[in-house]
């Protein structure tokens, strides 16, 4: 009874570390993806019918039906957010926006439990202390990248809540293989994979599962071989069900009987795929074609989306599992390296598309933790337990201070209206968002409008041609200021130096003070522990650009000073 008292404490922190500073960017819309998700959402309009919504032609919930030619996000979510946000009188952007930001924090959660309940499955099976699947449950509550993506209206949270219920229902098969489990994890990848996509990468652990389910059965070959066909059948049916219900949108035509695949959706993917090729200068792309595969990936786990105590104990757990004969747990592991050796062997290697690892990642460092704990009792070194969980605690608990507060944007944004004139020439990055924001009336201070400033757009991304630097050096030269609202640009431009040999030097130079422009504002917000007295803030400027550009990027002001002469 104790420990259920303890989980339940457990689970409502960590839906109040997701749901803590829910408008982090205080309705401004900041970050693109969701921004795009939740315009699609805010345009679409619920079917008049059942059949309507099946019908991808005519259905309004169809993105392309919208005039948004290009999506390749699952619709599930979507809709979801819609039926909310309409029942709830909410369907607004802001509203929106909130409801998806507060429905990925409860799926996220569920996440939780499902870590809990995988733990609690192998507690009863290899006699694990009862201890492990509270820790699991409170290393996933405070895991980094869960609680950041909780924070957003996009299909992510979504997608690794569908899948893990399927694991664990698939898991529940291989040990008693009923139906009923099979139907449920048929159900819930269905919902996984009409949430987004990549969710497929789950099935080959998931058909292993039920494999295994069959083949312990005692029957004879026969039996197992028609038990095995009935329920791989009913499989299939079920999921491909669910996903006609959770997507219609990625299929031809409203027949269920009809498999074609939308053909605007297929040429999305493609499209999709050609923008991240290695030698592409999407703007989006740069950033990854100076990152070593792998390693990069890994040190952004290790020291972001974890924190590098956490990441140990996960690797101490996996290597206490190493030296056991848990066969379940050798196929997990199994699973984890084949997905992070494909997926961090890409060109895009962004944090986000490792996020089904994470609560996996807690069942390790939970093991971890126990085994660590068994040391330490032994040497009657108990307060290096506590230790050990506060260690594990800093990191987390620093990055949700960036949603104590107002978001750095909006904090800039403030600052030009106090400090620059109106009328000042502002020059801004595309591909960037553009500085100021308007800001409502708040008590005594009237509205601001970005419209009272005259803003210019820089095409750094742009290939460095002779017609481009002429464009920016006359830019450069008309404008008063130069405002960089995130280091989209200078981070991913100046890694590729032999790509962008004239836009290198002109971050060189405006950094060194070489431009004709001074910085007169470095704004931040980083994450930070704060005791009072004595507090401690961490600069994770070097992690991958998508950690920080979104709900804290720095803002840096640059003001013109004299004329340069390139």
């Amino acid at each position: 009874m104790k420990y259920r008292v303890l989980f339940a404490i457990i689970l409502v922190c960590a839906f109040l570390l997701r749901v803590y500073g829910l408008n982090w960017d205080q309705n401004q819309h900041l970050h693109p993806d969701e921004r795009f998700l939740a315009m699609v959402t805010s345009a679409a309009k619920l079917p008049l019918s059942f059949g309507d919504y099946l019908n991808p032609a005519v259905s309004t919930l169809n993105p392309y039906n919208l005039n948004f030619n290009f999506f390749v996000y699952g619709t599930m979510p979507m809709t979801l957010v819609k039926l909310v946000a309409v029942w709830g009188r909410a369907d607004t952007l802001d509203g929106i926006t909130l409801i998806g930001r507060f429905l990925s924090a409860v799926a996220d959660v569920g996440s939780l439990l499902m870590v809990f309940l995988i733990a609690r499955f192998f507690e009863k099976k290899y006699g694990w202390h009862y201890s492990i699947k509270i820790l699991a449950a409170f290393f996933y509550g405070i895991a980094v990248l869960p609680i950041q993506q909780a924070h957003y209206y996009t299909v992510d949270t979504f997608a690794t809540f569908f899948s893990f219920i399927s694991l664990f229902a698939a898991i529940l098969y291989y040990q008693r293989p009923q139906l009923r489990f099979a139907l449920i994890s048929a159900l819930c990848v269905g919902l996984a994979i009409g949430s987004k996509i990549a969710s497929v990468y789950i099935l080959p652990i998931l058909g292993i599962f039920h494999i295994w389910g069959i083949l312990k059965r005692k029957d004879r070959m026969g039996p197992k071989l028609t038990l095995a066909t009935l329920h791989m059948a009913a499989y299939i049916l079920i999921a491909y069900v669910a996903l006609r219900m959770a997507d219609p949108r990625m299929f031809e035509t409203g027949n269920i009987f009809d498999l074609t695949l939308n053909r605007q959706y297929l040429q999305n993917i493609a499209q999709l795929k050609d923008l991240v090729k290695r030698d592409s200068l999407f703007p989006p792309t740069v950033q990854w074609l100076s990152k070593t595969p792998l390693v990069f990936p890994l040190q952004n786990i290790v020291f972001f989306g974890l924190g590098w105590p956490y990441a140990a104990l996960a690797a101490t757990g996996i290597v206490v599992m190493l030296r056991k004969k848990e066969k379940e747990i050798w196929l997990i592991m199994l699973w984890m390296l084949a997905f992070f050796l494909y997926q961090g062997s890409q060109v895009v290697m962004t944090m986000r598309y490792f996020y089904i690892l994470y609560p996996f990642l807690a069942l390790f460092a939970a093991i971890g933790t126990f085994s660590a704990t068994d040391f330490f009792v032994k040497r009657k070194l108990l307060q290096s337990i506590i230790l050990l969980l506060i260690a594990a605690s800093v990191w987390p608990f620093a990055f949700v201070s960036i949603y104590s507060r107002p978001h750095s944007r909006v904090t800039a944004s403030k600052w030009i209206f106090e400090h620059i004139p109106a009328q000042s020439r502002i020059v801004y990055e595309h591909w960037d968002d553009i500085l100021p924001v308007s800001l409502p009336a708040q008590g005594n201070i009237p509205a601001h409008f970005a419209q009272q400033y005259q803003h210019t757009e820089l095409p750094v991304f742009y290939p460095d041609t002779p017609a481009k630097r002429v464009e920016i050096e006359q830019k450069l030269s008309e404008a008063d200021y130069y405002i960089l609202s995130s280091n989209r640009g200078y981070g991913s431009i100046m890694s590729v130096p032999s790509r962008y040999p004239y836009m290198s030097q002109v971050y060189q130079e405006l950094f060194a003070g070489k431009r004709g422009y001074r910085l007169i504002a470095d704004i931040t917000s980083y994450p930070t522990i704060n005791l009072g007295l004595w507090s401690v803030s961490f600069n994770d400027q070097w992690s991958e650009e998508a950690f920080t550009v979104y709900d804290h990027p720095r803002v840096l002001i640059y003001q013109k000073v004299y004329e340069n002469s390139p």
